[in-house]
């Protein structure tokens, strides 16, 4: 009886593998879609837009672009988690992904309930000032903010940039004046008139009001020295300790897609990423093209959970 359960359970495996590979091999017969889960017009929505165009060409179906917004990043990529794994809905994933477990309680795993497909590209945060800010290194202005505890603020967009003035407040060792905007355009622009002093955030946002010498570049949070839209710029981490904040755009399917599916889309998004267009709106956004296989992107989120949650606990943060 047992002999004759494990047959028929054998059998039942393999007419599950290949009835998902004949659907795979089939795949895609409908549009595809690529769910942002930010709002349009950013530079991660352009980067997107321009990535479906280049899948549609390869895949010979429409890929959409859906924004979906709000919570942070968590109601797009929830939906992504929640939806079938069929291969028609993808997640165009920002650092976020890797972020929010650290600051909100989620209803999904990204680790259990996505997949890893293809890292896009790779950025470093860089920390700015007001221009007439009396600190022109990183030694400097954590003296400035020792010296005015609670009076400095430091203004963010949430995700690295939130995480950014937290481990900034933590190295200081005293309260800073937190100030969260909806979107960097407000925060560059109110650090250019000075209503707030210090901003974490890209150098590619920051280039526009760096060129009207607006603002003043402090440091990149890259491990190392480093040439940047905004010039040359210092390491934080020689004056922070762990103040290392990468960022990144990657592409996740929901759990359960079939991995030939999921072999196609790595390697088609990584011949998308060889495009030209998209090459240089990546370079004029700052972003260093990535690509390689699943595995890289995979461990890149693993590491930057770990990096993020323990900058999260030497901030004092509990996810809420």
């Amino acid at each position: 009886m047992k002999l004759a359960l494990r047959s028929l359970l054998a059998l039942w495996l393999g007419l599950a593998v290949g009835l998902a590979a004949v659907a795979a091999s089939e795949w895609p017969t409908r549009p595809i879609h690529l769910v942002v889960p930010l709002g349009a017009g950013g530079n991660a929505d352009a980067v997107a837009r321009e990535l479906a165009k280049g899948l549609a060409d390869r895949l010979g179906q429409p890929v959409v672009v859906e924004n979906r917004p709000g919570a942070a990043g968590n109601i797009g990529m929830e939906h992504v988690a929640r939806s079938a794994g069929d291969g028609y809905t993808l997640l165009f994933a920002v650092t976020a992904i890797a972020i929010n477990p650290s600051l909100y309680k989620l209803k999904f795993d990204p680790q259990a309930d996505l997949l890893p497909v293809a890292q896009l590209n790779r950025v470093y945060l860089a920390l700015f000032a007001r221009r007439n800010l009396p600190a022109d290194d990183p030694a400097a202005l954590v003296d400035h903010i020792r010296a005015r505890p609670g009076q400095v603020s430091c203004a963010s967009t949430g995700g690295a940039t939130q995480l950014g003035c937290l481990q900034l407040q933590a190295s200081a060792g005293v309260p800073m004046i937190q100030v969260l905007y909806k979107g960097p355009v407000p925060a560059f622009t109110d650090l250019s008139s000075g209503t707030v002093d210090v901003l974490v955030d890209i150098p590619a946002t920051a280039r526009p009001f760096m060129e009207g010498q607006r603002i003043k570049a402090l440091g990149t949070s890259a491990p190392q020295d480093q040439r940047t839209l905004v010039g040359e710029l210092r390491s934080l981490s020689t004056a922070l300790a762990g103040f290392v904040l990468p960022g990144w755009h990657g592409v996740f399917a929901p759990a359960g897609t079939p991995p030939p599916v999921v072999a196609r889309l790595n390697r088609e998004i990584n011949e998308a990423l060889k495009d030209p267009e998209l090459a240089r709106l990546m370079s004029v956004s700052g972003l260093e093209p990535a690509g390689g296989p699943p595995t890289a992107l995979a461990d890149r989120l693993r590491e930057d959970l770990v990096r993020y949650r323990r900058m999260a606990v030497t901030a004092g943060i509990q996810p809420e």
